[in-house]
């Protein structure tokens, strides 16, 4: 059994999905594809300062959504700024969209200073989140060998005793105080993390209590990185936010923790109708 990453006393969150009775056992599930609806796209990629015409005849889009496209932008998240229902085109001429994120978020969710938080398996799963960032990918099986005798250990609190060149540690510095940590999740003694840097980068550790251990990250970088440190570090921050603000209502061995600016440009964007709750 993990050992817990809370403090003291668990609260019941009043938002559980349909089918849903233990929540430890919950495990993320793509949303019910909804019959599509043809249309051209308009589609604006942050990334590239621009803004593209797509063709559509796979989903039921709104404005607002978080996309991705094949073509020369392929993998490149965009949001959907325009959709025309008339037209008449050749579907050859057109590039198309090929997968849709889902953002759909609901339960509870706490302040911890630039981030948010949630001890809900089923509120941000990473699952869910990591589609905001890449869509799935299925052309190369991905090879991920861990040696953990070899491995090296190092607790949150002394991470001044990781192994990591100094520069690469100074610039994961400047990644956590540029909020580029955009989501950590904690499940069951293992994390998961995206980085925005130069592409959306995942980082994956083991932790018990405090100490970290098989660490690593799909950059090219060998050994300890500056998306490694920067994770490490907005973690540790994350905790520690939450021993002091809510050390009366927090016990968890499960944590995901996003980006309030990433949250707010996703969840909120293309929402027209809802409701949220802000209590002190």
């Amino acid at each position: 059994m993990c050992e817990k990453l809370g403090f003291e006393v668990y609260k019941r969150p009043k938002y559980i999905p349909d089918g849903v009775k233990d929540e430890s056992e919950y495990t993320y599930t793509p949303p019910r594809v909804i019959k599509p609806r043809k249309a051209l796209v308009e589609i604006y990629f942050s990334q590239k300062h621009n803004t593209l015409t797509y063709y559509n005849d796979q989903f039921n889009l709104s404005v607002g959504d978080t996309v991705f496209v094949d073509g020369v932008y392929e993998g490149i998240p965009g949001k959907v700024v325009n959709l025309t229902y008339t037209f008449k085109i050749k579907p050859s001429d057109y590039k198309k969209v090929v997968f849709v994120a889902d953002t759909d978020v609901y339960g509870e969710l706490e302040f911890a200073g630039s981030h948010i938080m949630s001890i809900n398996r089923y509120t941000m799963p990473y699952e869910k989140v990591i589609g905001w960032f890449k869509p799935p990918v299925n052309d190369e099986e991905e090879i991920i060998i861990s040696a953990e005798e070899y491995g090296e250990k190092f607790t949150l609190d002394e991470l001044n005793k990781m192994k990591i060149d100094p520069l690469k540690a100074e610039r994961g510095h400047d990644y956590y105080m540029d909020n580029r940590v955009v989501f950590i999740e904690v499940k069951d003694c293992v994390g998961r993390a995206i980085v925005l840097g130069s592409k959306p980068y995942e980082v994956s550790f083991k932790i018990v209590g405090r100490e970290v251990s098989d660490v690593m990250c799909d950059c090219f970088c060998a050994g300890n990185c500056k998306h490694v440190y920067a994770v490490m570090l907005q973690l540790k921050e994350t905790l520690k936010l939450s021993a002091e603000n809510y050390e009366d209502e927090w016990d968890f061995d499960y944590l995901s923790i996003m980006s309030k600016s990433v949250f707010f440009d996703h969840v909120f964007s293309n929402k027209t109708f809802g409701r949220i709750e802000i209590k002190n």
